[in-house]
């Protein structure tokens, strides 16, 4: 007895495949909560790769939530009806009405859908695809069960639960997995069950800037009061809970201040917990005057910031890779960074940076150890650069393509619906 085929024979399969060959012009579907104006890691991780992606020529679609009052979209991007939360007026919540998005996407003829999100606007993308047909990509960006503290109104236990048991089942359900850091790949595979041979590792791109002037840097100096000859410790992101920062500020109070009372912090972002933040350091007669918080600021003002900080500093537990680490390394800034999480994949351990662990007493000593070794930090400098050339958007562009490819190929070579392999 052997097994028969389908009409739809090897050859033409081989054919459809043929294809899918890097060199074709693809419609990419990207679903995303995290499009400006909001602003976030996963914001700028998703628009650099639309970037990327239309600089090889590939047409690239939008859907994400409706923000009251932002204008300015291209055409190519398709709001969805959105309401806030009292929990977070920052981030509009995206209601998944897939009737209404199902007729624009038929129009669109898309050849791939990457959801950014396992949730609402991941839910939407879920449906898009299997009613048309496209294979489903996406990209886990974050370490969810590490946030569900955002959701007050549920025990954190039945919300981790909740959490673990969704994700492993949309995630189990797309063709690829992208993730960006071998430490969010091996929570993949041991917590949710996602197969090795769907789970893909492509950090995020950062693009190399052009150098940044010498009176940039001290104009930054100059906006917060920074002398010019003190070593500025930086750290960049929201301020959150999970982001780990009392430890920081413990570091500094306990060990860094201490021994280089000429340093400063600079805190450069927002976020829920800044008031406690500042409280804190108020509090403090060895922080009060040295511990700088910004506020909110757009990406394009980080870099002469980045290019100013002796060390940037980084206490977060939580990362599947900090991208911060990276845009400092790529103006040249070395990182300390505690090593949990996947943020430390993005350190070469007494090459760029310092991996530390997480404890204020020990933290402290690693920064301050460097900030007394000028010959050691000049030799990081140089190699933060080098290496920062690893994580680009042109390597990243050509590995998610990649990613595509494969699951339309694969989408190619599936049975057509109806046709029933036979035996004789």
């Amino acid at each position: 007895m052997t097994a028969g085929v389908s009409e739809r024979t090897a050859s033409s399969i081989d054919s459809d495949v043929a294809g899918y060959s890097i060199g074709r012009k693809l419609r990419v579907g990207v679903f995303t909560e995290s499009y400006p104006p909001v602003v976030n890691g996963v914001t700028t991780s998703v628009i650099t790769l639309i970037a990327q992606l239309e600089k090889l020529g590939h047409d690239v679609f939008v859907f994400s939530s409706e923000f009251p009052g932002h204008k300015g979209d291209s055409d190519n991007v398709v709001r969805v009806p959105a309401m806030f939360t009292p929990f977070d007026k920052a981030y509009p919540v995206p209601l998944p009405l897939t009737p209404r998005i199902l007729k624009g996407v038929a129009k669109l003829e898309l050849d791939i859908i990457h959801t950014q999100s396992p949730f609402l606007m991941g839910i939407v993308a879920q449906r898009v695809a299997a009613a048309h047909g496209v294979p489903l990509v996406a990209t886990n960006h974050t370490i969810y069960t590490q946030y569900v503290h955002y959701i007050p109104f549920a025990p954190r236990p039945m919300a981790e639960l909740s959490a673990h048991t969704w994700i492993g089942w949309y995630y189990s359900r797309c063709s690829t997995v992208i993730t960006p850091s071998n430490f969010s790949a091996s929570r993949l595979r041991s917590e949710y069950g996602v197969a090795q041979d769907r789970i893909a590792v492509i950090p995020s791109g950062i693009p190399i800037p052009e150098p940044i002037s010498e009176e940039a840097k001290m104009e930054v100096r100059q906006r917060y009061g920074i002398p010019a000859d003190a070593p500025v410790l930086t750290y960049a992101g929201r301020m959150a809970k999970e982001k780990n920062l009392k430890m920081l500020l413990a570091a500094c109070e306990n060990v860094i201040f201490k021994e280089r009372p000429d340093a400063y912090l600079l805190l450069a972002g927002a976020g829920m917990h800044a008031g406690l933040l500042k409280e804190c350091a108020s509090q403090s007669p060895l922080l009060k005057d040295r511990v700088i918080l910004t506020g909110f600021l757009p990406r394009a003002a980080l870099d002469p910031i980045y290019a100013t900080s002796t060390l940037l500093a980084f206490p977060s537990l939580t990362e599947t890779q900090g991208m911060v680490l990276g845009e400092a390394m790529a103006v040249g800034t070395p990182c300390v960074a505690v090593n949990e999480g996947g943020a430390p994949e993005t350190v070469m351990d007494g090459i760029d940076g310092v991996r530390a662990p997480n404890d204020p007493v020990e933290f402290g000593n690693a920064v301050v150890s460097l900030l007394n070794d000028p010959e050691r930090l000049a030799s990081m400098r140089k190699a933060a650069v080098v290496n920062a050339d690893c994580r680009t958007p042109e390597r990243m562009g050509e590995k998610v393509l990649a990613v595509y490819h494969k699951a339309l190929c694969e989408a190619a070579a599936q049975p057509v619906a109806g046709q029933v392999a036979t035996a004789s």
